[in-house]
C-alpha cells in the first residue's frame, strides 16, 4: 500500500512539472506578444507549481526508500558506512540542480530534485551500499544513504557493528561529540586507508577540525588546503590516508560550467586515486580456470537437456516434445548462462572455480547485462566471434561478450 501511494505522489509530481512547463510556455508567448500584465501572476504560478512538484517527487521517492537491511538482503557487497551529525543531516538534504534538467526546461524552473547526499550515495553505490544510521526523530527517511534506526542506549554499540564491516568509511565533518566519538572509533580500528573525510568549506571550520584531529593522528595534517567557497556544495574538499596514516587533501575547483557537472561527477573525480588504490586488488581470473568453468557449465547445461529430452519424450509425442524443449531451452538458457552465471555469478563452474562475473568497477552486473551476455557467449561459440573472443582472452583476460557488456571475471 505504501509502494502504491508513493507511485500516485510521484505521478501527481509530474502533473506540477508538465504544469510548470505549460505555464512557462505561456509566459514566453505573453512576454512575445507584449502583454506584460499577466506576465507576473504567471511568473509565480510557475514557481509555485514548480516548488509543490519538487516536494511532491521527493516525497515520493522517500516513501519508497529501502531500509538499511532490506538492502543488504539484496545487495552482498561490503557497506561503505556514512558517519556525521544528525544536524548536518538538513546540509546534506540540501538539494543541488541536476544537470538532466537544467538542460532540458527553462532556466526559470527549479532544477534542484536530487539532495547532496543522494549525490555522494550515487558514487558510493558503485563500490558498495552506503549505509548510515539514521536520526530516530524523522518521520521519513533521508534520501541518500540506506539508514538503519536504534535508541540513545544502543548507538554506540551498533556503530561499532558496522565499522567492522564496512569497507570505507565516509566521515562528513562534524562539531558534535558524538561525531567526534565515531571518529576516534574509527581511527581506533587502525586501518587508514579506509578513512575518508568531507572538509568543510569555510577555511575557519577546517582549522578547527585540523586541531582537533591533529591530536588523534600519528602523521599530522601538513598538506594544503584552500577550499573554494563560491562552490554550490557543503564541503569543500576530501582527505583521505595511506597505509601508513600520511594524509591527501584534495579541494574542489572552481568551475563555471554547472551543467555538465555535478557533485557526484566532481566527487568521483576528486576520490578516483582511492578508488582505485582501493579496488585495484581485485585480479582477473586466469585463462585456465575460466576455460575449465566454461566446460563445466558446458557439460552441466547439455546434461540437464538431454534429461529433459527423456523426461519430456515420455509424456508428449515427438513434435510437441520438440516445441516444448525448444522454447524450455532458450528460456533455460537465459537462466542459467544469464541470471545465476551473470547476476547471480553463482553457476557450477564459477563456484567450483573459484571466479565470479562483476562489472568493471566489481559491481554484480544487472539482468540486462547478463542476458547480453549470455546471448554474446552464444554468438560467441557458433560464429567466427568465436576467433575474437579466443585472442582477446589469451591477449587480455577478457572476451567480447566481457567488452560490450562492460563486464569482467575476477578471482574471488
Amino acid at each position: 500500500m505504501k509502494r502504491i501511494f508513493s507511485i500516485v505522489v510521484s505521478c501527481v509530481a509530474i502533473l506540477f512539472f508538465i504544469m510548470s512547463y505549460f505555464f512557462w510556455s505561456s509566459f514566453r508567448i505573453l512576454k512575445d506578444q507584449e502583454k506584460d500584465e499577466w506576465g507576473m501572476y504567471l511568473y509565480i504560478t510557475i514557481t509555485v507549481t514548480s516548488l509543490i512538484g519538487i516536494w511532491l517527487w521527493k516525497l515520493g521517492k522517500k516513501l519508497r526508500v529501502k531500509s538499511l537491511e532490506e538492502r543488504l538482503k539484496v545487495d552482498l557487497r561490503s557497506p561503505i558506512l556514512y558517519l556525521r551529525s544528525f544536524q548536518d543531516d538538513k546540509i546534506g538534504s540540501k538539494s543541488l540542480s541536476d544537470s538532466i534538467l537544467m538542460k532540458i526546461l527553462p532556466k526559470s524552473i527549479p532544477h534542484n530534485v536530487v539532495s547532496e547526499e543522494e549525490q555522494i550515495e550515487m558514487v558510493m553505490s558503485r563500490y558498495g551500499p552506503f549505509i548510515a544510521i539514521g536520526n530516530p526523530r524523522e518521520l521519513l527517511p533521508q534520501l541518500g544513504a540506506y539508514r538503519t534506526y536504534t535508541t540513545n542506549e544502543s548507538w554506540k554499540n551498533e556503530i561499532i557493528n558496522l565499522i567492522g564491516k564496512a569497507q570505507l568509511y565516509i566521515l562528513r565533518v562534524g562539531k558534535s561529540e558524538g561525531f567526534w566519538w565515531e571518529v576516534r572509533k574509527v581511527i581506533e580500528n587502525g586501518e587508514p586507508e579506509k578513512i575518508i573525510f568531507l572538509l568543510p568549506k569555510k577555511k575557519k571550520d577546517y582549522l578547527e577540525f585540523k586541531e582537533k584531529i591533529d591530536k588523534l593522528l600519528i602523521v599530522p595534517i601538513e598538506a594544503a588546503y584552500i577550499p573554494n567557497e563560491t562552490m554550490d556544495y557543503s564541503f569543500g574538499g576530501v582527505l583521505w590516508f595511506n597505509e601508513f596514516w600520511k594524509p591527501e587533501i584534495q579541494a574542489f575547483r572552481f568551475r563555471f560550467d554547472n551543467v555538465n557537472y555535478t557533485l557526484a561527477s566532481d566527487l568521483q573525480k576528486l576520490l578516483q586515486p582511492v578508488f582505485d588504490k582501493t579496488y585495484s586488488k581485485r585480479k582477473l581470473s586466469s585463462i585456465s580456470k575460466r576455460f575449465l568453468a566454461f566446460i563445466i557449465d558446458v557439460l552441466f547445461f547439455t546434461i540437464s537437456i538431454v534429461i529433459a529430452v527423456q523426461i519430456l519424450n515420455r509424456i508428449f509425442t515427438s513434435s510437441e516434445a520438440g516445441l516444448g524443449l525448444l522454447i524450455g531451452g532458450v528460456f533455460y538458457y537465459y537462466f542459467y548462462f544469464g541470471v545465476i552465471d551473470g547476476v547471480i555469478t553463482n553457476s557450477l563452474g564459477k563456484k567450483i572455480c573459484k571466479i565470479k562475473t562483476k562489472d568493471k568497477e566489481g559491481v554484480p552486473i544487472s539482468l540486462y547485462q547478463g542476458g547480453l551476455r549470455a546471448f554474446l557467449k552464444f554468438l560467441s561459440v557458433v560464429s567466427p566471434l568465436f576467433i575474437v573472443s579466443l585472442v582477446l582472452v589469451f591477449l587480455k583476460k577478457t572476451s567480447v561478450h566481457d567488452k560490450l557488456t562492460r563486464s569482467r571475471v575476477f578471482e574471488e
